[in-house]
């Protein structure tokens, strides 16, 4: 199992208000089952249950004693569990990284024949894809009259009108007097 998925786990059991009452009690000391029951007002098979969970991804741990089960809190799993989140987010940054790039390769890769779009995407994700991939096409710094960009876009697709106000409702392009130029901040229409 992953830690990832671990982590998962931890965080979805610390959201159960129940358990997180089992947690604080059992920071005072260890308990068991009847005790925790009668201290939080919840049935035995409710604490038994919660307990489980909790003994499931490592928060809690049970010993015998004589006629009772006592559960322990292992404290050391709340200090670990913070530092590989905050060790882990960088990696899992770039494991997104790789599969964004991934899924925009894919992309581009089915609608791209010969630098030519055929076909523009109907889902918005990869139409977006799609559109910044035309977009890097052209300058930051330089205006494209009406025409000029129109002709520059109908060789990418028939359609250029579309591509155009598509580029403009993206923010990937901005117009001026008739002049349109490449947008340095891209923003979701």
């Amino acid at each position: 199992m992953s830690a990832e998925s671990d982590l998962i786990k931890l965080f979805k059991a610390l959201g159960d208000p129940s358990r997180l009452q089992i947690i604080k009690a059992l920071m005072e000391k260890p308990l068991y089952v009847e005790i925790l029951s009668e201290r939080l007002n919840l049935s035995a098979s409710t604490i038994s249950f919660h307990l489980k969970k909790l003994q499931e991804i490592g928060l809690v741990e049970a010993t015998r004693e004589q006629y009772y089960t006592v559960y322990t809190l292992k404290n050391s799993v709340f200090t670990s569990s913070i530092q590989e989140l905050i060790q882990q987010e960088d990696s899992q940054e770039s494991d997104q990284k790789i599969r964004e790039q991934k899924y925009r390769e894919k992309v581009l890769a089915t609608f791209l024949i010969h630098e030519k779009v055929p076909k523009l995407p109907v889902q918005r994700k990869k139409r977006r894809i799609i559109l910044e991939y035309i977009a890097e096409k052209f300058e930051h710094n330089q205006g494209y009259p009406e025409r000029e960009f129109s002709l520059d876009l109908s060789e990418i697709h028939e359609d250029f009108c579309t591509l155009r106000r598509e580029m403009i409702c993206e923010k990937l392009f901005y117009r001026e007097n008739g002049i349109y130029y490449r947008s340095k901040e891209n923003h979701d229409c």
